[in-house]
């Protein structure tokens, strides 16, 4: 059933990735009236492209070389925006027909959206703050309780040591109480990147550092998240909780996609076990899933990623219609969930209305 799957999968995909390559093609040969000759030549070139995102998709996992994977991620993502922008154009021509300058200006748009989109999705994450007042009149009354939020760095060869020294710098400069990871941490096997491995361990907070599974765990391996994690010293929450001070309540559930991974599926009954309801309680979810029912158990905030808010069309709009908590705070009842865009990119390093974030959380 699973090897089913897997062909399936990849002959869906293949013919949604190659029917975009031709469709670009099409369009370009009919709105630059291309002759015969250079219409072969721009099949060729175009053909030859499609196969660097396969290409950069492995050398971040093993050498890290970093004209291919640039090449491949930044050509995925110029493909996918023209392909939203020249539809556009199409069905606009529908109405008005064939205009000249309708077509100069969506080739225009979509360079001048793909370079700020490259621009911004390479930034730095910035740090946001945000202020939750916990319902909950706990015995031992949160003060100030500070908590940081990473999520989809999405950390592989090609991620620069510099760069991820200088978000782990800005993680510390917030002397959080204690900083969470929601997932999607790696994309390749950085255990055995020795540097890697000090760059994580120099996170710091008062009560330590904590990481559930996003789906790319189990992609790359979740035997090698562990090892990371070990190595780090950051605590991995296997569907269980922990308290901190006697205050407040940290979980950690598995993300849905341990369901095919025996030993890791998502369990919320094992994830609450024990806990005390009445002192605040913070769940780790990768998926922003299952908010209204673990409210209604007392959980007060949820914390959550992986949709990165679409990053580029044609993602973008998609993720708005799959998923109902897509990106910043929600309040249900008395308790919140927050959708983290990610500290870092997935695929294109490309963003065009959100930008790479560091969240911090004061709980009072």
């Amino acid at each position: 059933m699973k090897l089913l799957s897997l062909i399936f999968f990849i002959i869906i995909s293949s013919t949604i990735y190659l029917s975009m390559h031709f469709y670009l093609v099409v369009r370009l040969k009919v709105d630059f009236h291309l002759v015969k000759n250079q219409t072969i030549l721009v099949s060729i070139i175009i053909f030859i492209l499609s196969f660097s995102f396969l290409i950069s998709e492995v050398a971040k996992r093993s050498s890290g070389n970093k004209f291919f994977v640039y090449l491949g991620e930044i050509w995925i993502g110029l493909v996918s925006i023209a392909i939203s922008f020249l539809i556009i154009k199409d069905l606009i021509s529908l109405f008005i027909g064939p205009n000249r300058y309708l077509i100069i200006s969506t080739y225009i748009l979509i360079i001048l959206i793909t370079s700020y989109s490259l621009w911004n999705g390479l930034r730095l994450p910035i740090v946001k703050e945000i202020n939750i007042k916990v319902q909950k009149k706990s015995n031992n009354a949160l003060n100030n309780f500070t908590i940081v939020q990473l999520t989809d760095m999405h950390m592989d060869f090609s991620v620069s040591e510099k760069r991820l020294e200088r978000i782990i710098d800005k993680v510390n400069n917030l002397n959080a109480d204690t900083i969470l990871i929601t997932g999607d941490l790696i994309d390749a096997d950085l255990a055995k990147n020795e540097k890697i491995v000090e760059i994580f361990r120099k996170l710091k907070s008062k009560y330590g550092v904590f990481a559930i599974t996003g789906n790319h765990e189990y992609y790359i391996g979740i035997d090698k998240f562990i090892i990371l994690c070990r190595k780090s010293g950051i605590r991995y929450l296997n569907n269980e909780n922990i308290l901190l001070d006697n205050k407040i309540y940290i979980a950690g559930v598995n993300d849905i996609t341990g369901r095919r991974f025996p030993g890791y599926s998502p369990d919320f009954n094992k994830t609450f076990e024990n806990i005390d309801f009445t002192k605040p309680v913070v769940l780790m979810n990768h998926q922003p899933l299952h908010f209204e029912e673990v409210s209604d158990k007392g959980v007060d905030l949820q914390l959550s990623g992986h949709i990165h808010n679409g990053q580029i069309p044609p993602i973008l709009p998609t993720v708005y219609l799959m998923f109902k908590y897509t990106f910043g705070l929600y309040k249900y009842k008395n308790s919140f969930i927050y959708t983290s865009c990610g500290t870092g990119t997935w695929g294109p390093p490309m963003r065009i209305f959100s930008e790479n974030e560091i969240v911090k959380f004061v709980l009072n």
